[in-house]
């Protein structure tokens, strides 16, 4: 195939983790990948190893940097078949109101922005593919959460409403919620992870999901995300209560220790 045929992509948040691995599995599978992150030196080991990944460094929590970027990437490419975002930036702190902000910018506002250039390419195409990877939190509150768990649920809210809009562009938007994967972000757990799965294995099944185009949801595993649709259909009242119920026995055992 000539290098100028091959379907092109553009992963943000591909330094580590999830994007990295997806990354190198689409250059495996023929694309064209450019790969951004804050992490500029991390973008440039992952491009000494395929010659079809083209790093373009990227604090997308800058919207103004995001815009540019996107600009870039599409002069570069000539044209973006597939976007998958997913930078994301964490943190246990409860009380940090900066980290909250941080993360909207990084999880949400940073997905806007950098989307419009390339949103705009793909209605004048009428042709192309977005996916944002979001979270099973997204389908309901739970404490302990925070920021990760409010930007998230935005991102869920976003990918939907696109998913709606953008039907009528011939433009497919999915949304993909991993379980529980083996990368830096889920290192510093100290909560248990059930079903906790290998980057190679979550890899995988995106690659399948977006083989998939016209789902809306890549969702797993299974196990993980049928409990958490079930939550996501309870009353308000009733989920409200389980776990104002949970937090008082909670602080009757500390009590009692």
């Amino acid at each position: 195939m000539e290098k100028s045929a091959k379907p092109t992509a553009w992963i943000i948040g591909a330094s580590s983790g999830l994007g990295a691995s997806l990354a190198v599995r689409l250059a495996n599978e023929g694309y064209r990948v450019a790969i951004s992150a804050r992490r500029a030196e991390r973008l440039d080991e992952l491009a000494e190893q395929h010659t079809d990944l083209t790093p373009f460094p990227l604090d997308v929590a800058d919207p103004n940097a995001a815009q540019k970027c996107a600009t870039d990437v599409l002069a570069t490419f000539e044209r973006l078949d597939l976007v998958v975002f997913c930078a994301v930036r964490s943190s246990t702190d409860q009380s940090a109101h900066l980290s909250m902000a941080n993360g909207m910018a990084v999880g949400l506002l940073g997905a806007t922005a950098a989307l419009e250039p390339v949103l705009e390419h793909m209605k004048a195409r009428k042709a192309g593919h977005i996916a944002l990877v979001g979270s099973p939190v997204g389908f309901r509150a739970l404490p302990g959460t925070r920021s990760y768990g409010v930007v998230k649920s935005a991102l869920h809210y976003y990918a939907e409403l696109m998913k709606i809009e953008l039907a009528a562009h011939n433009i497919d938007v999915q949304l993909i919620l991993p379980g529980f994967v083996e990368t830096e972000l889920t290192q510093g757990n100290t909560f248990p992870m059930p079903f906790l799965m290998s980057v190679d294995e979550a890899t995988t099944r995106i690659w399948r999901g977006l083989g998939k185009p016209r789902r809306f949801l890549i969702a797993f595993p299974k196990r993980l995300i049928w409990p958490m649709k079930l939550l996501g259909l309870l009353p308000v009242w009733i989920y409200q209560g389980l776990w104002s119920k949970l937090a008082h026995r909670i602080k009757g055992e500390k009590k009692r220790d």
